[in-house]
């Protein structure tokens, strides 16, 4: 019995870590340019991502266990629907959730099943969800919300199926999608893949709703990196973070909640936001990295 605590011990120390740097070295040496600056803040990165992996793992079971996910009624009239991405669970949507609770906005979360079923599933029954939510609380503006895989069923939902929400925020997405989805289970890996159907569909699918578009240049799991631009609305670059983490930072949270505010109320400019890096480009700055 010692020996089986003490095996599973080093693996969950050992495990996050070892994936982390895994994952952002193939990354970083399989894109079209290596990394030329940001050194500093891709190890940051890097130990911040192992950090979270900690609580993920830990968190996971509980999360599946659980048969809701989060959701909380703000007074602002903005209700944030909350996507997780492939494998994500509950706990991904922490550092969003306290953000907006702070701001006094509504939030739901969409208990994805990227096991069952592919992303066009997926994108259906989120677009009865937000039906659902729309007949429930009819003043509220309605902004869907993902990361990762996430962000690719919200647009799949407003741009193909007319999901009636009033906008997307789409963070650490891959568009174009990630050579790492290949060794992914399941038909929704498989619709990740770059040039997949699903995604050549999408790619063609007029945009019916505006989008706000975050990208971080140490994306872990992004391949290649600049799979994660995409031609938005306002889009927003940063640094320092990589997949799962940009989704904590309170930096990125606020301006993505703010851009997303700001999009549903129908702006009459197109905002372009950049990082402290005074990146002009969303593409340019993720090829340049």
């Amino acid at each position: 019995m010692m020996a089986l605590l003490l095996a599973l011990a080093i693996v969950l120390l050992v495990v996050p870590p070892l994936y982390c740097v895994v994952t952002l070295s193939v990354t970083h040496c399989l894109s079209p340019r290596p990394y030329r600056s940001g050194r500093v803040r891709g190890l940051l990165g890097l130990l911040r991502e192992s950090l979270l992996q900690y609580a993920v793992f830990l968190r996971m079971p509980v999360d599946l266990a659980r048969s809701r996910w989060s959701a909380h009624q703000g007074t602002s009239g903005y209700h944030f629907v909350l996507l997780p991405g492939y494998l994500e669970t509950d706990f991904i949507g922490a550092g969003a959730r306290r953000a907006l609770r702070d701001d006094g906005h509504s939030f739901s979360t969409y208990r994805n099943t990227p096991l069952v079923g592919d992303l066009r599933d997926q994108a259906r029954r989120l677009t009865r969800c937000v039906a659902d939510l729309r007949r429930r609380h009819p003043g509220e503006r309605f902004i869907l919300f993902g990361h990762s895989m996430g962000g690719l069923v919200a647009r799949y939902a407003v741009n193909v199926l007319g999901c009636p929400a009033d906008a997307v925020v789409a963070i650490a997405t891959p568009h174009a999608g990630s050579h790492f989805a290949r060794i992914g289970p399941g038909a929704c890996a498989r619709q990740m893949e770059p040039g997949s159907d699903f995604l050549v569909e999408l790619q063609r699918a007029p945009a019916a709703r505006p989008l706000f578009n975050v990208a971080t240049i140490h994306d872990s799991l992004v391949l290649p990196r600049d799979s994660a631009a995409m031609p938005a609305d306002s889009v927003l670059v940063t640094s320092g973070w990589c997949h799962d983490a940009v989704f904590f930072s309170r930096d990125v949270l606020n301006r993505a909640i703010e851009g997303g505010i700001r999009l549903a109320d129908g702006p009459d400019q197109p905002l372009m936001q950049a990082d402290w890096q005074e990146a002009t480009s969303l593409k340019n700055a993720l090829q340049s990295g």
